[in-house]
């Protein structure tokens, strides 16, 4: 995909255009689902935090000062990876807390 047709999917998602976010996820789910499943996830997980990248991307597109500065699968992933990342370490932290509070 080129840099006119990735700029017209961002529009189009600023736009709320079905066929645009539909492209987006058909170009770039099983990326992600991969991703998660291959990092202690599972579908629902990826599921979700695919959306939220959506969301994310959303209001990036809707603000109308985004630029799109690499990939947009470059661009989802990294938002994927963090928010992934980041609900890993929340999790973690919550199970050691459950497992400190056991030594009460």
């Amino acid at each position: 995909m080129n840099i006119e047709e990735e700029k017209s999917l961002i529009e189009g998602l600023a736009r709320e255009d079905k066929g645009s976010i539909e492209r987006i996820y058909r170009d770039n789910f099983k990326m992600i689902h991969s991703f998660v499943i291959n990092n202690s996830g599972n579908s629902d997980d990826a599921a979700d935090i695919f959306q939220e990248a959506m969301i994310v991307l959303f209001e990036k597109a809707r603000s109308g000062t985004f630029e799109l500065s690499c990939q947009l699968k470059t661009y989802i992933y990294s938002i994927c990876r963090r928010l992934w990342l980041k609900k890993l370490q929340s999790s973690q932290r919550l199970h050691n807390n459950l497992e400190n509070s056991d030594d009460v």
